[in-house]
């Protein structure tokens, strides 16, 4: 259903959500994972289709759902949507820092707070709520 042959390698936990009769494709990956690397935001990325095989659309033009802050773009990963369109991830590193000790002392180590996203056909935005406001959306 989805290759990225020459500008991804590391797709993760791809999984289908159906809304509105329309087939949505998610997957999260990481920053290092693109071709050049750093040239997306770890995070997490969508398609839709009107069927299950396709053909797919990249959601918000690019794909991007929800992408990390190139401030802090280690601060969470391992995206999910769930069939009510919430949205769980992993706090990573609230912070990256040239000194490795100080980056590992601000491992998060937990579950992030819950998003929601809103999809009508090839755009998804996040709703709006206080935890909305931690992650960057897609554009």
């Amino acid at each position: 259903m989805l290759t990225a042959d020459g500008i991804n390698r590391e797709i993760e936990r791809p999984h289908v959500v159906v809304h509105e009769s329309s087939y949505y494709l998610f997957f999260c990956t990481q920053r290092h994972s693109f071709e050049p690397p750093g040239s997306a935001p770890t995070g997490l990325y969508g398609f839709v289709a009107p069927r299950l095989t396709g053909p797919y659309e990249p959601l918000n033009g690019s794909g991007l759902v929800i992408g990390n802050p190139s401030a802090q773009p280690d601060q969470a990963y391992a995206w999910m949507v769930l069939t009510d369109l919430r949205v769980v991830s992993f706090v990573n590193y609230r912070t990256t820092d040239a000194d490795a000790e100080l980056t590992r002392s601000h491992f998060g180590g937990t579950i992030a707070p819950f998003l929601r996203l809103t999809l009508n056909g090839t755009v998804s935005k996040l709703s709006a709520s206080a935890d909305a406001a931690r992650c960057s959306p897609g554009r």
